[in-house]
């Protein structure tokens, strides 16, 4: 990758190249005239290599930007914009999006969390790795799960998309253990655990599938997952340990159920 210096950018501080024929854009231009903060400079270069990567601005539609982009200096004449399942266009701490260049030029601080979302789904360390998509049943305030960001997305089937609990896998790694998930018909929960007999010694509860692999003991990269329940609303799981302060009164926190890999 060349970085140059471009007077010519004139009012533009940098841009770059994107990706062409399945490689990473190769040229970033940067505009000298400007003065910046070591950190402004870090967080504008992160911003144009993510470009070179592929990734659009996360504000685009806020900012007026079409859906089609044209690509200066590239055999492609439009770049769509495809939001990253799970991430939001709204993200006000994206490295990606465009106010870097309007008002303002940021100093780095860090990628925002659906930034590593965007990045590792987009680039994923394995393969077999899944993003542990988390709703809340409008019904009954409970959680619901799954590794398919297309069975529910944002808002579908009574669920409120939440977030993430880091990454799970869909085939057996070294180490870990099944994560099995469960429905009750009767109460309409959900309810995810590592014991392969609840709808055997819990009657009123079907197997539904095994959600993924993850892990029953801490160890490098990996973060817990805590089982919150509320006996009127049913069971939550989480990565935050104070969940149960964001889901109101009633809930109780059980415990560390397994262990999911983080997303850095």
């Amino acid at each position: 990758m060349g970085v140059l210096n471009d007077p010519s950018l004139g009012s533009l501080i940098a841009n770059a190249k994107w990706p062409e024929d399945g490689n990473p854009g190769h040229t970033i231009k940067i505009n000298l005239s400007f003065t910046l903060l070591n950190d402004q400079r870090t967080y504008i270069m992160a911003h144009e290599i993510g470009h070179t990567l592929g990734f659009r601005h996360t504000d685009w539609d806020q900012n007026g930007e079409s859906i089609s982009k044209f690509v200066p200096n590239s055999n492609s004449t439009s770049d769509g914009a495809n939001l990253v399942p799970g991430t939001w266009s709204d993200d006000p701490l994206s490295i990606m999006n465009s106010a870097s260049y309007n008002s303002f030029y940021p100093s780095w601080q860090d990628f925002s969390y659906t930034d590593y979302l965007a990045i590792r789904t987009t680039y994923p360390l394995s393969l077999s790795e899944k993003p542990l998509y988390t709703y809340q049943t409008v019904s009954t305030g409970g959680g619901n799960y799954t590794t398919d960001f297309s069975v529910y997305e944002y808002s579908n089937n009574g669920m409120i998309y939440k977030g993430w609990g880091g990454y799970i896998y869909d085939t057996q790694v070294s180490g870990s253990i099944p994560i099995y998930k469960y429905y009750s018909p009767l109460s309409t929960w959900y309810v995810i655990s590592t014991d392969p007999g609840i709808h055997i010694n819990f009657p009123g509860w079907e197997f539904v599938e095994i959600l993924g692999y993850a892990f029953s003991s801490s160890g490098p990269n990996r973060i817990p997952i805590y089982e919150f329940y509320n006996p009127s609303k049913g069971f939550y799981h989480s990565s935050n340990f104070n969940e149960d302060q964001a889901l109101g009164t009633g809930w109780v926190n059980n415990g560390i159920k397994f262990y999911t890999m983080e997303l850095l």
